[in-house]
């Protein structure tokens, strides 16, 4: 991790940029000169990796993203800089493992490579969206009664005791201590106390998300969530944030949400920007761990589209080939849960994601993690079992598997004429907290396809 006074220092003698300039000049410009200059693009064929050359130059051209466009500091309209020297020692400094959660409920996490055979580990939960305050304990006891699942991940609360959650308000703060309470009740109930937990997604302010640790919150032994901005910038609030973690020994988690299309452009770019920014991730916050989301559309909202997975794939490849940082990524698939198209778009990412060496899996979120109350254990569940079948699989298999079945949805998602299922509370007992009929049997009707399509479950 980077000294703070030096990165304050960095912010303050950095070179002045107009904001829109970084935005619409400097950053796509390079990107589009390094996709170039190391022949990187997309193929929609290929969206598992299957060219090493590929997945090094991708990790070549974000080396060089970050030594010459820098990391721009909003609040203080400069680019802060580094060196090949300063960036490379950093990132040898990685642990290439992690132990997250406590007692009996702790898990291990030791970094995975290229067509690990190791199944990757699984959180469940909302994974960081919205719940709404009176199934909030109940989703997250659901996925802490999933013995294939090893951690949580909290979501935000829509309201608190009825009322809207405002930024830079004393609600927030305490939405953000109720979302880490209520996450602990549910994995207590489930008789899980230990398990580790992600977050906090209830505040958006830098004081609301600190105000989530401490007495019956986040714990520092938990994955506290560093995000950077978007693209390639960061402020004091982020700084702040990263203080706290490393003046308080809490764990830090570096977190990304890309967007597709906007100044970092098309699937190829944007792969060499998130590779870039996990790796100032790693540097800036000191994080064992980088999270992504799959790169969010405006047009169509999808996460799980062809584009996307070859995005969060070629990602993890990357950096598995050329560091020794831990990788997770978010599951979105755009359709409503508990319906059959969300468990294929979920086969799909998680599958490409698991061969490409990811070691945690979050997921998954169904309607693309943008509507309350759908989210549930049966979903984590789902996920985990499919990650332990992909991970038998080779890269090449696994790349056929994803291009045929992502044929069978992609049209949905770009028309937006998806399934929108159903939410917690009309596919669970909210008495027992166990998953509906329907839900196992539309699980045993769609693993039964998969594994016709060429996945191995036991």
């Amino acid at each position: 991790m980077l000294d703070m006074f030096e990165l304050y220092k960095k912010s303050l003698e950095g070179q002045f940029v107009e904001e829109k300039v970084f935005d619409n000049r400097t950053l796509p410009n390079k990107l589009n000169e390094l996709a170039k200059e190391y022949d990187i693009a997309f193929n929609s064929a290929e969206i598992v990796p299957q060219d090493s050359t590929l997945v090094d130059a991708i990790y070549k051209a974000a080396l060089d993203l970050i030594i010459d466009v820098g990391i721009y500091n909003i609040s203080t309209n400069t680019v802060l800089k580094f060196d090949e020297y300063e960036l490379k020692s950093q990132i040898k400094l990685l642990h290439g493992e992690h132990t997250y959660g406590s007692g009996n409920d702790k898990v291990h996490v030791k970094q995975r490579k290229m067509e690990d055979k190791r199944s990757p580990v699984v959180f469940g939960g909302a994974n960081g969206g919205a719940v709404n305050e009176e199934y909030y304990s109940k989703v997250m006891e659901s996925a802490a009664k999933e013995p294939s699942l090893s951690g949580i991940h909290t979501g935000g609360l829509v309201t608190l005791r009825g009322m809207e959650i405002k930024a830079r308000t004393p609600i927030e703060l305490l939405a953000a201590r109720a979302e880490a309470l209520w996450t602990r009740e549910g994995m207590q109930l489930a008789g899980r106390p230990g398990m580790p937990m992600v977050g906090i997604m209830s505040s958006v302010t830098g004081e609301g998300q600190i105000f989530g640790d401490g007495l019956n919150g986040m714990r520092p032994e938990d994955m506290h969530l560093l995000c950077l901005l978007n693209d390639m910038k960061l402020d004091w609030d982020t700084l702040k944030k990263t203080v706290n973690t490393s003046q308080n020994g809490y764990t830090p988690e570096a977190c990304m949400c890309p967007v597709m299309g906007g100044y970092t452009g098309g699937p190829a770019t944007t792969t060499i920007a998130c590779v870039a920014e996990a790796l100032v991730g790693y540097m800036i916050f000191g994080a064992d761990c980088y999270s992504l989301c799959p790169p969010f559309n405006p047009m169509t909202g999808e996460g799980t589209s062809p584009q996307a997975t070859f995005v969060n794939a070629h990602v993890g490849a990357a950096l598995k080939r050329n560091t020794q940082g831990l990788y997770s990524v978010y599951t979105f698939p755009s359709a409503g849960m508990c319906t059959e198209m969300m468990i294929e778009e979920t086969a799909v990412f998680a599958g490409a994601c698991t061969v490409s060496g990811v070691d945690v899996i979050f997921g998954a979120a169904a309607r693309c993690g943008a509507e309350a109350d759908v989210y549930s254990g049966m979903s984590g569940r789902i996920t985990a079992e499919i990650a332990r079948a992909s991970a038998q699989l080779s890269a090449s298999d696994m790349n056929e598997f994803c291009v045929d079945l992502a044929k069978t949805y992609t049209d949905a998602i770009t028309s937006g004429k998806v399934p929108e299922g159903k939410k917690f509370h009309e596919c669970y007992d909210l008495k027992t907290v166990r998953p509906s009929e329907e839900f196992e049997n539309l699980w045993v009707k769609s693993r039964t396809k998969l594994t016709d399509m060429g996945l191995d479950f036991e």
